[in-house]
Order: structure tokens, then C-alpha cells, then sequence
């Protein structure tokens, strides 16, 4: 005889278990608390309760955690790592473009994935732990397209020679980096014009003066084509976003 039977009391049947529904829940909570709180300032009784989950559904996904802030960094890493790749296999394009397409999307990224990006910097001391191996070579694997691709521009002299090639990719990583920011959703600009903008600022300080021309004819491409804006990684992820407009504080 059942419990149920023996209480008196009906048992009552449980809606279908979704996995990915459940890990979905508890990343966007971690997301959102990580950037509230800070991870440290974060326990898991607090993702449990925003999640409105069981301590037991937490631990089923999850082991601790830090391996919930590992997996928000791995979803932020690998797309940015996807958009280069796809940009660095691009025969058709020549150097320049691809790089001014790498600055474009790293934009559209950050935009894309603002607050996993805000917790990226706030806990970016974490990725130095031996568990983030992979997010390390994942960015590793990024500036190693972004060099090479500003090496094969500057054997084509579409960048000056002069120019140090790590300087372009911190240069461009600096100003893309901080529109986490200041962009706002309901600004001005939207996100495609602001990495259209981004790029032009990037690029025209090393492009030589002999080919500025070409250079202005390239900008003026660009600003006629659409950014894609990457989808969300996870199975049960919100459908992609209107496009986003912004402005500064």
C-alpha cells in the first residue's frame, strides 16, 4: 500500500521533468545575481530561491558554484570565439574586412550578452584557476585569429607595418570592451551602428595614408551591410532580441 493510501490522501502526479528548462532557470539567476551581488556576495540558497528550484535540482546540474560562473563565462567565450572563426575562414574576404568584421561583432556580442559580459570582467580573476583551462584557451585562440589576421593586412599594406600588431588587438579590445558600460538598450544608437562606428575608430588609425581612399570606400560598404546578431547558446534560450539602441550615462 502506498503512503498516498495509507494517508487517506490522493498522490498528485508530477508535470514532465525539462532538464534544459531547469539549467536554464539556474543560469539566468546566477546571471543576474552574480551581477547584483558579486560572486563571492552569492550563495547558492539565493540561486535556488530566484530560480524557484530545489537544492536538489541545483546540485543535479551543478556541483558547486563556481562551475555555474564557469559555464556563463564559456557561453559569452564561445561566441565570441565562433564569430571569429567564421570571419578568419572567409576566403572572400580580404584582411581589413575581416578585421573590421571581428571588431563589429565583438560589439554586437557584448551588446548581445551585456550582463554575461559584466560578470566576465567582475570575475575575470577566476579564470586564472586551472578549471578555466578551456575558457583561457578559448581566448587565447581568439587574439591568435585577431594577430593573424592583422598580419596578413599588413603584408597586403592595408595597415601600416609600423604598427604593432598586439597594439591593434589590445586598442580594439579596449574600446569594444568597455560598452558593456555604458550601452543601453533604449539610447540613440543602435548596436549595428555603434560597431560600425567602433570599427571605423579602430581601423582608421592604422590604415596607411595611401590607401585612406580605399579605406573610406570599405567604411562606406560596411555601413550598407548588416551586423548578425548571435543567437543564445542555450537549447532553451529567449528568442533573439529586437535590435538594441543605445546611449551614454
Amino acid at each position: 500500500m502506498t503512503a498516498a493510501r495509507r494517508s487517506g490522501t490522493k498522490s498528485q502526479k508530477r508535470g514532465p521533468y525539462a532538464p534544459d528548462v531547469t539549467r536554464t532557470r539556474i543560469l539566468d539567476a546566477a546571471l543576474s545575481l552574480f551581477g547584483e551581488e558579486g560572486f563571492n556576495g552569492t550563495a547558492v540558497d539565493a540561486i535556488v530561491g530566484r530560480a524557484k528550484i530545489t537544492k536538489g535540482a541545483f546540485y543535479h546540474h551543478f556541483e558547486t558554484k563556481e562551475d555555474v560562473l564557469r559555464e556563463i563565462h564559456a557561453e559569452y567565450a564561445i561566441q565570441a570565439l565562433t564569430g571569429a572563426r567564421d570571419i578568419a575562414a572567409d576566403g572572400e574576404l580580404e584582411p581589413l574586412e575581416q578585421l573590421r568584421q571581428l571588431i563589429e561583432r565583438s560589439v554586437i556580442v557584448l551588446g548581445s550578452y551585456h550582463d554575461h559580459v559584466a560578470v566576465y570582467y567582475q570575475e575575470f580573476r577566476f579564470i586564472a584557476r586551472p578549471q578555466y583551462s578551456a575558457i583561457r584557451r578559448m581566448k587565447d585562440e581568439y587574439e591568435e585569429i585577431f594577430l593573424g589576421i592583422v598580419e596578413k593586412a599588413k603584408a597586403k599594406k592595408q595597415i601600416r607595418k609600423d604598427v604593432d600588431s598586439s597594439m591593434v588587438l589590445h586598442a580594439a579590445s579596449g574600446v569594444t570592451a568597455w560598452t558593456y558600460q555604458w550601452y543601453r538598450p533604449d539610447g540613440e544608437l543602435s548596436l549595428d551602428r555603434i560597431a560600425k562606428q567602433m570599427s571605423g575608430i579602430v581601423l582608421n588609425g592604422v590604415v596607411p595614408a595611401v590607401t585612406s581612399q580605399s579605406a573610406k570606400d570599405a567604411t562606406a560598404r560596411a555601413n550598407s551591410r548588416t551586423v548578425a546578431v548571435p543567437g543564445r547558446s542555450r537549447a532553451t534560450a529567449p528568442a533573439k532580441r529586437p535590435a538594441r539602441k543605445s546611449t551614454t550615462r
